[in-house]
């Protein structure tokens, strides 16, 4: 009966090594294909409010143009927008 306990601890350390292995290689790939410096054009109408980093190498951007906010996520990796979100003023809370 040990000897089953002392394979299967030496089966589960060989499945966590080959676990956290894959992992680190995926975040490699990430940060090789991630450039050091970006330029980002807006309208010059617009201001910037605020820029956060929403991890997997998405960019979230919050700026206000005409009295409005609006928030713009795009993709580093792509670099692309990937969705723009609009605030319009409602009688209530709502998702179109």
């Amino acid at each position: 009966m040990s000897i089953l306990i002392v394979i299967c601890v030496f089966f589960l350390i060989i499945g966590f090594i080959n676990k956290f292995g894959k992992l680190e290689k995926k975040e490699k790939t990430y940060s090789k294909n991630v450039k050091n410096q970006y330029s980002l054009y807006y309208p010059k109408e617009s201001q910037i409010i605020s820029v956060n980093y929403a991890g997997d190498s998405k960019l979230l951007l919050r700026y206000q143009m005409d009295g409005e906010n609006k928030l713009i996520l795009i993709d580093l990796l792509n670099e692309k927008i990937i969705t723009q979100i609009n605030f319009n003023k409602s009688e209530e809370w709502k998702i179109e």
